[in-house]
């Protein structure tokens, strides 16, 4: 069994109207879906989730990666990288500007392949509709819990994360205000 330092995880399925966000618990063990938020552009959407990772004191972001069957990168998985780094930044920044002790989550990427199936099949399962989860979010959470638990069964790997880009202002920031 792999030992994993405790603290939650948030997983992100990342869509262009729809987000799905699911959490685990404290210890890792578990994987629940959390909830679907509507896309309403990814600085919004960034900002909402610095906060959450305050309020649920996540110690890391995993970020579905889209990537096509043949591990190419089409232009789903590039928006998805674009929001993950924009992620990386605002969590920076947000710690920065917070002045938490620690460093800010990092976000790891993560292979999404059949996420959203295996969500569909896992809500026909429990008997539900389809349909009737899709407009609801329902379905866009589960994908997010499928991921996470993808993730953590295949031991939890925390590194490659993505950087933060070098923001002169947090950098500033980091170094006590002083300009550099």
């Amino acid at each position: 069994m792999v030992e994993r330092p405790p603290g939650r995880v948030l997983a992100v399925d990342y869509g262009d109207a729809r987000v799905g966000l699911a959490i685990t618990d404290e210890l890792r063990l578990t994987v629940r879906p959390l909830e679907t938020l509507k896309n309403r552009g990814r600085k919004h959407l960034c900002g909402l989730l610095a906060e959450r990772a305050k309020a649920d004191e996540l110690v890391l972001v995993v970020v579905g990666d889209p990537v096509n069957a043949d591990d190419s990168v089409g232009p789903r998985a590039r928006t998805t990288r674009a929001f993950a780094g924009e992620l990386a930044d605002t969590l920076a920044g947000f710690w920065a500007r917070e002045g938490r002790g620690a460093e800010a989550p990092p976000v790891v990427l993560w292979d999404e392949g059949g996420s959203t199936q295996r969500a569909l099949d896992l809500i026909h399962r429990r008997g539900s509709s389809t349909r009737r989860e899709r407009r609801r979010g329902g379905l866009d959470q589960i994908a997010a819990a499928v991921i996470l638990q993808d993730w953590l069964d295949l031991g939890a790997p925390e590194e490659p994360a993505i950087e933060p880009s070098r923001n002169p202002e947090r950098e500033k920031h980091r170094e006590g205000g002083r300009d550099s």
